[in-house]
């Protein structure tokens, strides 16, 4: 009936999109306590709500392992439950038949599947067994007593008189009774002997039924006479340590010798207390010799069930229980407690626990210690990309490498594809702390940065870390150390990923800073706060050929922010695909406005996240078809974090693009992580060379080496060649002469508010040639 309600309940919460009712009636079934999991799956076995919601969206088959798609379907058809007994985990699998509708899935959902827990009852039903059990031995027992009692008093002793008056032969009496008597009294006895026997085979058969049912309950049986030391084994018994029936020596002293020394002294001690009173039971759990040389787990109970005269217990009847799994699984719950379940490394909470005792000992210290955060760049791009399975298998090889890298020192994983070292006694001053701080630093983003192979995809990665050294004898708490590292890493990130920064104070305004424009962002396109400049890009005469559309912030507290402050905060807030989305809705907006002019080639900046969403281009080519423009009127630039991803998925999406009649250029070329096999396959359109590179011209050779390099690369891969932040005629004179074909930079003009780039459009038939400068000018 519960399943029933919620059914329908959640069927109502779905249709209505109450995802608040839903996830209350799931905690409803889900506070059961021997409930484990609870699933509503669809037709296609896809999970549509649970208990968990790491769960949602993935086939019941490859979270539960006992899932039967056939069952669920057949239990769907017939509209009646069906339950499954699983012995070997103790659960009882429950298929429950339901129909609902999810809107947001398009499927019904047919099959409630729940894993009930039945460890408890059995559990509760073995212990009421064996307590049985232990009863019917000793009742059984006291009954043989008073049957052998009652059998020597009327037959075995008056037998032992007659016998010893026969024996006196001269003391023979004359017969009193007749011989008839005599007769009838030999042939009682032989009568008795035997109900004596079928007595005694009846107590021998419940004594076997009873070892039966003990032995068949996985419990062996133990009986232990005080008085001789000889200890009866049951074959279950010997069987939990490996030994065959027989092969132990029936003595107290065989336990003994089994018993881990470790456990020796206490299991005796509780044996002890037991026989003198001082305790209700004998219930002892102690680890016994495996013939193999390994030592198992077993837990022991006892009872006394005979005294002598002066009320000493002379017998010790119980039995033995191999809980070796049990004791292992407990083993493995206060692992689970302490480590990551993906990669087994220590967890947040044990990092915690190692930083504290770190705090509490530095107090003493008179070397410098270090904390690291290391947070893979770009992880979210993969994760999207390629699904969940592939980021767990991502994240477990990054975390070997890391461990093989930093062996023997606190590593943890954090939490998503973040990462925490602990490094103590670095050094004994400052500046060799620093040193030893940047080569570990650069351990972990080497051993990082090399090639993986994810299920068949070849992917680069790259890490940013953030370092708070801690300085001998400072007060600090384990979260002001975290806090410090986090900074730092942010900081990292910020300054191109990739990196590595140790926490200074200065950082502290600067994340206020960021926190601010983080707040503000989220309103800055309501309020209009954001504009849309153009910066022209030129061939070699000057002639306007394009444009770059760039985002500029003018706040009203700030005035204005450059994007290379507030882009990375979208970026990492997800705030990014809004002002994408917004910047391509004005730049179309621009172009509908000036359509009467000879309008140039528009270049949109599209961040990787955005690019890997599977309804992008669906999205961008409605809003450019819905204002009646053509895809050639624009040109995309990604940067090289793109090919983070696996290059097979990021080629089919650029020739969705290129299909459109889209241009693609790579932006910030040399910066990031192409190579020459990537390019080859992809349809791209340009190179840009970025502006840092540009900046080097002149200053040395290794400079020119570089730009000469880029550009002859993308002239041999048929690519034209674009130079960002040229500002120097001497700069322009280099990159002509060795061929570059497009120029961008403040020596023709900086980013123009769209009024005033809209009055540099020539109009139709005309050509505008843009005057450089004479002079640089700097950002």
């Amino acid at each position: 009936m519960a399943l029933e309600h919620t059914a329908d309940a959640i069927n109502k919460a779905t249709i209505s999109q109450d995802e608040r009712r839903t996830g209350d009636e799931l905690r409803y079934l889900a506070a059961n306590e021997n409930v484990i999991s609870i699933a509503f799956i669809d037709s296609n076995n896809t999970i549509r709500y649970a208990n968990h919601s790491l769960w949602l969206n993935t086939f019941a088959q490859d979270v539960f392992d006992q899932y039967s798609p056939a069952v669920a379907q057949a239990v769907s058809q017939s509209a009646a439950p069906s339950y499954q007994a699983d012995t070997e985990r103790d659960l009882l699998l429950i298929y429950f038949p339901i129909a609902l509708y999810n809107p947001q899935s398009d499927a019904d959902i047919s099959t409630v599947f729940v894993e009930y827990d039945l460890f408890p009852q059995v559990s509760a039903a073995t212990s009421t067994f064996n307590h049985l059990f232990i009863a019917v031995a000793v009742i059984s027992s006291l009954l043989f007593l008073g049957i052998a009692l009652l059998i020597y008093r009327l037959c075995i002793n008056p037998l032992s008189l007659l016998k010893q008056r026969l024996a006196q032969r001269h003391l023979v009496p004359e017969p009193q009774w007749p011989i008839e008597f005599y007769q009838q009294l030999d042939a009682d006895i032989q009568a008795l002997y035997l109900h004596t026997d079928r007595l005694l085979e009846r107590i021998k058969e419940n004594e076997q039924r009873w070892l039966f049912a003990v032995d068949g309950n996985n419990n062996g049986l133990w009986d232990w006479d005080m008085v001789t030391g000889e200890v009866f084994l049951s074959d279950r018994w010997q069987e939990i340590v490996g030994y065959a029936p027989g092969e132990l020596t029936p003595e107290f002293a065989t336990w003994r010798k089994l018993l881990h020394p470790e456990d020796l002294p206490t299991s005796l001690a509780l044996l002890q207390d037991y026989l003198d009173g001082k305790a209700d039971e004998y219930v002892s759990l102690h680890r016994l010799l495996h013939k193999s040389g390994d030592y198992v787990w077993v837990r022991s109970r006892g009872m006394v069930v005979a005294w002598n005269a002066l009320g000493r217990p002379t017998r010790l009847v119980g039995i033995q229980t191999d809980v070796s799994n049990d004791i292992e699984n407990q083993h493995t719950l206060a692992f689970l407690a302490s480590h990551d379940p993906l990669t087994h490394l220590p967890n947040r909470e044990h990092l915690i626990n190692g930083l504290q005792r770190l705090c509490a000992a530095n107090e003493q210290q008179l070397s410098f210690s270090a904390l690291f955060v290391i947070d893979l760049d770009n992880f979210k791009v993969i994760n999207d990309a390629l699904g969940h399975k592939s980021g767990d298998s991502l994240l477990l090889q990054v975390s070997k490498r890391l461990a093989d890298a930093t062996s023997p020192h606190l590593l943890a994983r954090m939490g998503a594809d973040e990462f925490a070292l602990v490094v103590e006694n670095i050094a004994d001053n400052h500046d060799a702390a620093t040193k030893s701080v940047f080569a570990i630093a650069g351990d972990i983003r080497q051993s990082i940065s090399q090639s993986l192979v994810i299920n068949g995809h070849k992917l680069n990665v790259s890490a940013s870390v953030g370092v708070h050294l801690i300085k001998p004898r400072e007060t600090t708490t384990s979260g002001e150390l975290l806090r410090c590292a986090d900074m730092a890493m942010f900081d990292a990130k910020e300054r191109g990923r990739d990196n590595c920064v140790i926490y200074s104070p200065e950082m502290e305004r600067q994340v206020s800073t960021q926190l601010i424009i983080q707040n503000d962002l989220r309103d800055a396109i309501d309020k209009r706060q954001l504009e849309i400049y153009y910066q022209p890009i030129v061939d070699e005469y000057g002639v306007l050929a394009g444009a770059e559309a760039l985002l500029r912030w003018r706040h009203p507290m700030f005035g204005f922010i450059s994007p290379a402050e507030f882009i990375p905060v979208a970026e990492r807030s997800g705030l990014i695909d809004n002002l994408t989305r917004w910047l391509i809705k004005d730049v179309c907006e621009f172009l509908v406005i000036n359509a009467d002019k000879q309008l140039p080639k528009i270049s949109l900046n599209i961040s990787a996240r955005q690019f890997n969403d599977v309804d992008f281009v669906e999205r961008l080519l409605s809003e450019i078809k819905g204002r009646q423009l053509v895809a050639s009127a624009f040109e995309l630039e990604l940067t090289e974090h793109l090919f983070l991803t696996d290059i097979s998925l990021v080629k089919t999406r650029f020739n969705e693009l290129r299909q459109a009649g889209f241009s693609i250029a790579i932006d910030d070329f040399g910066t990031g992580y192409s190579s020459l096999s990537y390019l080859q396959h992809l349809p791209l359109s340009r190179l840009k060379i970025d502006a840092s590179f540009v900046r080097n011209i002149g200053e040395n050779d290794r400079g020119n080496a570089i730009v000469n390099a880029i550009i002859e690369m993308g002239h041999a891969l048929k690519l034209d060649v674009v130079a960002e932040g040229v500002e120097t005629p001497a700069q322009h004179a280099y990159l002509k002469a060795h061929g570059c074909d497009w120029f961008q930079g403040y020596l023709w003009s900086k980013p123009l508010p769209a009024a005033e780039f809209a009055r540099l459009l020539p109009r139709a038939g005309e050509v505008r040639q843009l005057r450089s400068t004479a002079e640089p000018v700097h950002y």
